[in-house]
């Protein structure tokens, strides 16, 4: 009875987050379109990509970079 009651726990489960991603994909992604001139924007204006230099470059040389680009 208790394995019954489980699997039905499961299936219930799986038809909820079915029918949610559906619902989600529907009235959250559709018709999402891309602005290239704000992504450009964010590109130049934001330093956090320094985080993603330091390895490279290291601290210093990631940090003068970011300093003449802004």
């Amino acid at each position: 009875m208790l394995r019954t009651l489980c699997g039905l726990a499961i299936i219930e489960s799986q038809a909820l987050i079915y029918n949610t991603s559906i619902a989600f994909r529907t009235n959250c992604i559709d018709g999402i379109t891309i602005n290239e001139r704000v992504l450009a924007h964010y590109l130049e204006t934001t330093v956090g990509i320094v985080t993603a230099l330091n390895p490279v470059l290291g601290y210093e040389k990631a940090d003068r970079t970011c300093r003449r680009s802004v």
